[in-house]
């Protein structure tokens, strides 16, 4: 019976015991609510002959939003939240500058529900004080990217 006390307080103790969040100071900048402001559309990436559109938000026709804060980040179309990132094993955070402007690359490493590691990158940039999320399919079996970037823009709700 002392066994399993003894048992049963290191078992509470480790479920007890609050994850210390050891985050970069600059991600403090993106902790918040964001709503989508606009996103581009690039259908050729780098090439000449690529065709950039810019549209509004009111364009998708639903409303995106991002909740952010020190343990997790999660995405929601119209109320209704389709991802969650909890489980973050750590930010990599570098700064640079494109033509005059400031932009802070996030890197969030996390896990899955399936404990599969992951990477959610995030461009904040400041001087609009905006957030920026890029995606682009990538073809593993041949090594390329296909189609279009699409970036999405969003604003301090």
């Amino acid at each position: 019976m002392k066994k399993l006390n003894i048992i049963f307080i290191l078992i509470l103790a480790l479920f007890s015991c609050k994850k210390e969040n050891n985050l970069p100071p600059e991600y403090e900048y993106l902790i918040g609510d964001w709503i989508l402001d606009s996103y581009t559309i690039d259908n050729n990436p780098g090439a000449p002959y690529s065709t950039v559109y810019d549209l509004p938000a009111s364009a998708i026709g639903k409303k995106l939003s991002i909740k952010i804060n020190k343990y997790s980040i999660q995405y929601f179309i119209e109320e209704t939240l389709t991802q969650n990132i909890s489980n973050i094993s750590g930010i990599e955070v570098d700064t640079r500058t494109y033509s005059g402007t400031e932009y802070i690359f996030y890197y969030v490493k996390y896990r899955d529900e399936l404990y599969a590691k992951k990477a959610a990158p995030i461009s904040y940039i400041p001087a609009e004080n905006i957030i920026r999320i890029s995606y682009r399919l990538y073809d593993s079996d041949n090594g390329i990217y296909v189609g279009g970037r699409y970036s999405f823009n969003f604003k301090r709700n």
